[in-house]
Order: C-alpha cells, then sequence, then structure tokens
C-alpha cells in the first residue's frame, strides 16, 4: 500500500516525464482538422515574369570638345612630326581569330615635362577602326595625356580628331585610368594618322608608359567611342534587366563607354554588371566609373559583377585591352539592379503534420525541434524577383533565451522569385493546452508563436502551432 505522500510523489513524476519527452502525435486518434497536403498560407497574387529590356538603338554621342582644344597645338607646339620624338612598334602582331587585324605596342618614357612622343604613320583603309590605348605610370605626380591626329601625307598638316585628357586619380593598386582615342574611317580613301603622348605633368626616367595600338575591320556602327567624351548614353529601365548586345569588340585595344544615370528615387543600392559567357572566354571585361573633377574614380566590380552604388552618373567601360583574342560576335551586356522586394509570401510548409484546429485558430503545427521548411516567394512591382535576400525567423516567445526564443536562417530567392528554406525549432514548452472529447478525449499540450519571412521591405508573418504531446483522459 502506498502512503498519500508516496502517491503524491507518483503523480509528480508521472507528470515531469510527460513534460520531459514529447510523445509523437500519432500514439494517440485524433479528432483534429488536420491536412497533409499542400494548403496555401497567403493568397498569392499572380506574380509576372520580368521582363528582358533588350535596347533597340543607342544614340552616338556628339562630342563638341575637339573644336574647343585648338589652344593645346599652341600650349604644346604640336604642329608638325619631329623625327627626333618617333617611337616604333617593336612589338606587332596580327589579331587572332577575326579578320587578321593589327595589333602593336610601344613602352617608352617622358623624361622632361611637356616631353611630346608619337608614332606615325598608322594607315587605316575604309571601313577600318584605329583604337589607341595609353596606360600611365603609377604615380600622382605624374600625368600624361593622349592625341590623335589626321596627317596630310602630301603637306604633313595634321587635324586633331580626339584626344584624352583625364586627370591622374589612383584606383588603388590598379593605378589611373588609362587614356584611350580612336576613330573610324568611313571614307573611301586610305586615311593616315598620328598618335602623340604628351607629359601634361611631370617627367620620369624610371617610370614608363606603354602605348597601345590596334587597327581592325569595323562591324560596329556606333564607333569610335574610347574615352569619356564619345560615352554613349542608356537609359535603365524600371523593372528588369537592361540589356545591350548590338556591340562587338573590334579591337585588342577596344573601349566601349557608355553612360547612365541612377535616379534618386532607386528602390537598391547594388548593380549587377553581366558580359555573355563568349564574351567573358575571351576576358572581355567590365569596368565602372564616376567622373568627378576629370578624374575617372572606379567603383569596385565584385567577381560575381555586383558593385554599390549611390544616386548619379556613371560611366560604363567595355574593354578587350586583357584579351588575347576577338570573338567576332556582338557582346552581350546586362545590367540588372538588385532590386530590394516590396511583396513576400508564405506559399506552403514541410516538415509538420499539417493543419491543427486549436483555441486560437487554424495554423500549421510541427512538433518541437523537428526540422521545419518554409516556402515562399519574393516580388516587386507586381513581378517574382529573382535573387532577393530573405530572412525567415521561427518565433516561439514562450521560450527564453533568445537563441531559443528565434530561430533564423537566411537564403536567396531562385530565377522564378522562389525560395526554400530549413529551421529546426525548439522544443515546445506546452505552454498552451486544448481539451478534444469524443469516444476518447484527449487533451493536447502545444506552444503558439509565429513564423516572420523579411526581404526588402516586405515581410510576412504567419501563425504557428509547436506541438509537445497529448495525454488522453
Amino acid at each position: 500500500m502506498f502512503s498519500t505522500n508516496n502517491k503524491i510523489k507518483l503523480i509528480l513524476t508521472i507528470s515531469i516525464l510527460l513534460l520531459t519527452f514529447s510523445f509523437p502525435s500519432t500514439i494517440f486518434a485524433q479528432e483534429l482538422d488536420l491536412n497533409n497536403e499542400f494548403q496555401a498560407v497567403d493568397t498569392i497574387p499572380n506574380l509576372k515574369e520580368m521582363p528582358t529590356n533588350t535596347i533597340k538603338s543607342l544614340e552616338k554621342n556628339n562630342n563638341t570638345e575637339i573644336a574647343a582644344q585648338k589652344s593645346l597645338e599652341d600650349k604644346f607646339e604640336i604642329e608638325q612630326l619631329k623625327q627626333e620624338n618617333e617611337l616604333t612598334l617593336p612589338q606587332t602582331a596580327q589579331t587572332q581569330n577575326f579578320n587578321n587585324g593589327f595589333y602593336g605596342y610601344v613602352t617608352d618614357y617622358l623624361t622632361v615635362e611637356g616631353e611630346e612622343k608619337y608614332v606615325y604613320p598608322l594607315a587605316v583603309e575604309p571601313g577600318e577602326v584605329l583604337h589607341v590605348q595609353l596606360d600611365l605610370p603609377n604615380s600622382e605626380e605624374l600625368d600624361y595625356d593622349l592625341y590623335l591626329f589626321e596627317v596630310d601625307p602630301d603637306t604633313l598638316d595634321m587635324t586633331l580628331v580626339d584626344l584624352s585628357q583625364n586627370r591622374t586619380f589612383l584606383n588603388g593598386t590598379e593605378g589611373t585610368a588609362p587614356e584611350s582615342v580612336g576613330i573610324f574611317n568611313r571614307e573611301d580613301t586610305i586615311k593616315e594618322y598620328a598618335v602623340f603622348v604628351v607629359s601634361e605633368v611631370g617627367s620620369s626616367i624610371s617610370q614608363p608608359f606603354t602605348l597601345h595600338i590596334g587597327i581592325n575591320a569595323n562591324t560596329d556602327n556606333y564607333e569610335a567611342d574610347e574615352n569619356v567624351n564619345w560615352a554613349i548614353n542608356f537609359t535603365l529601365e524600371p523593372i528588369g534587366p537592361t540589356e545591350i548586345n548590338m556591340r562587338s569588340m573590334d579591337t585588342l585595344v577596344d573601349n566601349d563607354w557608355y553612360s547612365f544615370t541612377i535616379p534618386n528615387s532607386k528602390n537598391y543600392d547594388i548593380i549587377n554588371f553581366t558580359l555573355d559567357e563568349d564574351s567573358r572566354n575571351a576576358n572581355y571585361k567590365i569596368e565602372l566609373y564616376q567622373l568627378e573633377n576629370n578624374q575617372l574614380k572606379k567603383v569596385n566590380i565584385s567577381s560575381n559583377g555586383k558593385a554599390e552604388i549611390d544616386s548619379g552618373q556613371y560611366y560604363l567601360r567595355v574593354t578587350a585591352i586583357e584579351s588575347t583574342y576577338l570573338t567576332g560576335s556582338t557582346y552581350s551586356l546586362n545590367v540588372l539592379p538588385d532590386y530590394q522586394a516590396d511583396e513576400i509570401y508564405i506559399t506552403s510548409f514541410e516538415g509538420g503534420s499539417g493543419y491543427a484546429t486549436y483555441q486560437f485558430g487554424t495554423y500549421y503545427r510541427i512538433k518541437g525541434r523537428d526540422t521545419l521548411t518554409v516556402n515562399g516567394i519574393a516580388g516587386y512591382k507586381g513581378y517574382v524577383l529573382p535573387d532577393a535576400d530573405v530572412s525567415v525567423t521561427v518565433i516561439n516567445e514562450h521560450w527564453n533565451p533568445d537563441d531559443l526564443r528565434y530561430r533564423t536562417a537566411t537564403t536567396r530567392s531562385d530565377s522564378n522569385g522562389s525560395f526554400a528554406v530549413d529551421i529546426q525549432t525548439s522544443s515546445s514548452t506546452a505552454y498552451h493546452s486544448y481539451f478534444i472529447s469524443g469516444p476518447m478525449s484527449f487533451t493536447h499540450y502545444f506552444d503558439y508563436g509565429y513564423v516572420s519571412v523579411n526581404s526588402g521591405t516586405a515581410v510576412a508573418v504567419e501563425p504557428i502551432y509547436f506541438f509537445a504531446y497529448s495525454i488522453g483522459n
């Protein structure tokens, strides 16, 4: 016979064991509103797929600065070809894989401030482009400029046709941005050109410059646009990627410049820049700049093509200078802002036993300490939003400390704007109970919590039950 005290101790022991161990819900027959099939948590609108906006035409910039530079001939006395300043191209080669175009370069020094050196003649046949790039010494104390003249072969009279005068600005270990000039011979006769390197500020006997020269048949009607003076403007579309696929790299020295503006009303802080696979394999590359006080200040583009941006005007450079061959076809340049989601939806849960009806309503139920899968979709202005940052938090406010109260996981939406994330829940504290009458009555013990999904400015919250155990009455 047990004494009264022993009976109380036994009841307390059983109660503690029931609180300690979670019994599977399948042990007891339950009269609940359970549905193990798919059941949407929210009413999901019909989000459309973001359009790809392909630019059909570009407006070439008519540079007016050339005519205003007559004073430079007087300043540097670039009025004639002086043989003592002439450079030859010891390193020459044919451009591989495309039209057998010409490429050459020379490395030399400017040893006196104001000194000039040039390459002549550069013969360009009808339908060909001439591209020239000057790589400058990595020094704040030096500033060299680049000038391109058309030369009359009979009289040697020269006419300025392009110039590049960026002020020195060191972009980290990469140094200052290069100077570049170019011309497209649209006439039916061979043209001759001379390119001059001039010391605007400083000189050096130990820090050389390198002059790259390329000539090839042109397949791009927007040439030549070798520097920011000729940058071609395009407008970012408000929704979806903006794609330019009507231009090509025509020489190994080609530089295509674009300008675009980020509005003050932007909904993003990052832009993705992508070239097509063939262009990436050919080592074409993209560079992003802001122009301030005639200085090209580089904006970092990460290895996966992302750049942090503010509102304002930007200049984009597509170049083949690091390539060893040309694809011979147009490249595809894709510009896509990282939009911030303005709508987010939980579409379904997995990992539990379906939906249960307790005193708070009918909500999804999962056993404590099990893995909950949260499925959903992110959107922006009625469109699915690919590659959106998504944070999912499971909240059980009956727990303390926070590492048990909050369980969080992050992910990114896929190309269709969908996401799925797994979170292991904390065990239930059995804070609430719900009595179910019937031929066999049961009391269910559970916690009542939430699942919160955040992305951009959007938040979705859905209640959820954390099952502990049930006891037959």
